[in-house]
């Protein structure tokens, strides 16, 4: 018996879905969209210092509109990118959890313009985000 694969399965007579999910969760996924590293949960404080550093920054407050939090995307990068040198050059993508579960049962890369807005922390993104990155 050959057994069809898990996208086979649940897609064949599925008409609709949605995804919901927590904020902040970090799936690093190279040019292939393979994951590079475990996911780093929202809840996740490894990138508490990162996160002081960003926070010190002048403006990041008004600009981002929010105070930088070690659960937020930007810190757990910073922290990847000197702890793990080799995955931060590696990593094209970044997904929260449900965008990659929806890559992984789909196999399209799609982000919600609000989840953007909200890994950013700010409705200005169109604005700010350059100043940012």
């Amino acid at each position: 018996m050959i057994c069809a694969t898990p996208r086979q399965r649940i897609w064949h007579n599925l008409k609709a879905s949605a995804f919901r999910g927590h904020m902040h969760g970090a799936v690093l996924l190279d040019k292939a969209l393979k994951p590079l590293r475990p996911c780093i949960l929202w809840n996740d404080t490894r990138s508490h210092a990162e996160a002081a550093q960003l926070d010190a920054h002048e403006n990041v407050r008004t600009l981002s509109g929010n105070i930088v939090f070690p659960g937020f995307t930007a810190p757990k990068l910073v922290w990847v990118k000197a702890n793990e040198p080799d995955i931060f050059e590696k990593t094209a993508h970044i997904l929260l959890p449900k965008d990659f579960l929806r890559l992984y049962l789909t196999g399209e890369l799609r982000l919600k313009f609000l989840t953007l807005r909200a890994q950013v922390g700010s409705i200005r993104v169109h604005a700010v985000g350059p100043m940012l990155c």
